[in-house]
């Protein structure tokens, strides 16, 4: 299986989300879910978003996942000594969480280019939605396995159509800095799944709020971050010390309530990984935890992980109730 990874990733990345900056701010703070109880109550409503060349169908309703660790990919090429380094990687992915019983959010970039804008009328179904499919239950479990084998089928669920989204971004063509604007989206899923739907919050965000997140990081199984903080409140979205991937957009950010404040969907500076020529592999891109610098150098953004405030998916869940 492993010599067809690079075909594999070269069909997955012709139809895929586009990738953030990512970085760690300070010490690494991902965690496995089961290491945390407040992760382990919430990651269940969770999901990667995984590309149809990794999963294989099987008699009887169940599938294989199959995708190499996060060292093996030609699009990662983790160094050994690195955590995580071993974990299955599904490579080009985002994460999503449930809202409803068959409505799932996510960032609009994962399901939609940019400067797009679908709403309910348009019943659609996109590139992103008719070739991705999520997989809920993408952890780490306590002896360290990884559940890829005869994957039931009620963990993976197909997208349905797009409800409504938008990806707004705004390039200056003096500086070609971007300014970005909106970027959530709301999906119905093909079949109701039996899991709890996360609590969107109404509840106000302040500069120095606790904030925590559940994603899938480059694709590996889900991890938990704690202990960030917002450090700033944009008209769309916080800036947050919350480390991110490309992988963990999408992903719900908490509250200390556990309400869902916001989605995450970029982080700066730039760059997931920076590639050491003398090792030939690739080291995680750190910044320091005051946010003034980093390892890949400096960022024509303010550093920190772009939070897409929740507010898009408030309106489009209520008060309208959603036809199906």
């Amino acid at each position: 299986m492993l010599p067809l990874l690079p075909a594999l990733l070269l069909a997955a990345l012709s139809v895929c989300p586009r990738p953030a900056g990512a970085a760690i701010f300070g010490p690494d703070a991902r965690q496995e879910i089961h290491q945390d109880e407040r992760a382990a109550r919430l990651a269940p409503s969770t999901a990667i978003m995984i590309s149809d060349v990794f999963i294989k169908k099987k008699p009887g309703g169940r599938f294989d996942i199959e995708v190499g660790t996060i060292h093996d990919s030609p699009l990662y090429h983790l160094c050994k000594n690195e955590r995580f380094w071993d974990q299955p990687s599904a490579a080009v992915n985002c994460t999503g969480f449930l809202v409803g019983p068959d409505l799932l959010a996510t960032a609009g970039h994962c399901m939609i280019y940019p400067s797009q804008e679908i709403n309910e009328a348009s019943d659609t179904s996109t590139p992103f939605c008719s070739t991705f499919a999520w997989l809920f239950d993408y952890g780490v479990k306590p002896d360290g396995t990884v559940d890829m084998k005869d994957v039931p089928e009620d963990r993976l669920v197909r997208c349905k159509r797009v409800i409504q989204t938008v990806v707004r971004a705004r390039k200056d063509p003096a500086t070609g800095v971007f300014a970005f604007g909106p970027d959530a989206a709301l999906i119905q899923l093909e079949r109701p799944v039996p899991r709890r739907a996360l609590k969107p919050s109404k509840s106000p965000v302040k500069v120095g709020d606790e904030v925590s997140k559940i994603g899938h990081p480059s694709g590996l199984p889900a991890k938990w971050t704690g202990r960030a903080s917002v450090i700033a409140a944009e008209t769309d979205y916080y800036r947050t010390t919350l480390d991110g991937h490309s992988g963990d957009s999408g992903g719900p950010v908490f509250n200390d309530a556990d309400e869902v404040i916001g989605i995450l969907v970029r982080t700066f500076p730039e760059g997931d990984y920076l590639h050491s020529n003398s090792e030939n592999c690739a080291r995680p891109n750190r910044c320091d935890a005051s946010l003034e610098r980093c390892a890949g150098g400096p960022s024509a953004y303010p550093l920190g992980a772009q939070i897409q405030r929740i507010q898009p998916i408030l309106d489009w869940l209520d008060p309208k109730p959603l036809t199906h």
